[in-house]
């Protein structure tokens, strides 16, 4: 004879036992047995050797004295105000220059080195120079020392041409000056 069976649980809290409701007969009963973990976690039971070592643990990480909170809290203070007042001095300090030059997307200075006329004549490209490029100009004439013929701004592009393999040099010069 066919019946319907009933949801029946386990006396175990981690398990229980679930009756589908299928027509069974009743020399057999399906059910899904599904798991859960148990709600009471206990704490682990340690020898005595390790409960010692574990209060030791503890000492070390806590300091009871407030006395000593209180002078480490004065040394960690103190040491920072030394590392400040070492430091290089505050960005507001640093004039910034009148032109900047953007990065790429990697955080990479746009400056090139390319080869001209077959091979033998190098040329270092500046692109994407905003502000006043015309003081970029000036500025790396005067630290590579060439000719103001050799330093050439081009207006349509936007780019600054020096001649001659200049790249570390000039990549050092920006990143110095911030840009």
């Amino acid at each position: 004879m066919l019946r319907p069976t009933t949801l029946q649980r386990a006396a175990t809290p981690a398990r229980r036992l679930v009756a589908l409701p299928l027509l069974t007969t009743a020399s057999t009963t399906r059910c899904l047995t599904t798991f859960r973990a148990p709600t009471i976690k206990t704490p682990p039971r340690l020898s005595p050797a390790m409960k010692t070592k574990a209060q030791s643990m503890w000492a070390m990480a806590e300091p009871a004295d407030p006395a000593v909170l209180a002078a480490q809290h004065a040394l960690a203070k103190r040491l920072k105000e030394e590392a400040l007042a070492n430091s290089v001095a505050p960005v507001a300090e640093i004039e910034k220059p009148p032109y900047r030059v953007f990065r790429t997307a990697s955080g990479n200075l746009q400056v090139y080195q390319e080869r001209k006329n077959r091979l033998n004549t190098f040329v270092t490209e500046i692109r994407k120079v905003g502000g006043d490029p015309m003081a970029l100009k000036t500025d790396l004439i005067e630290l590579l020392k060439l000719e103001p013929k050799r330093v050439t701004y081009k207006n349509v592009s936007g780019k600054v041409v020096v001649w001659g393999a200049h790249k570390e040099v000039i990549c050092k010069f920006l990143e110095s000056k911030g840009c």
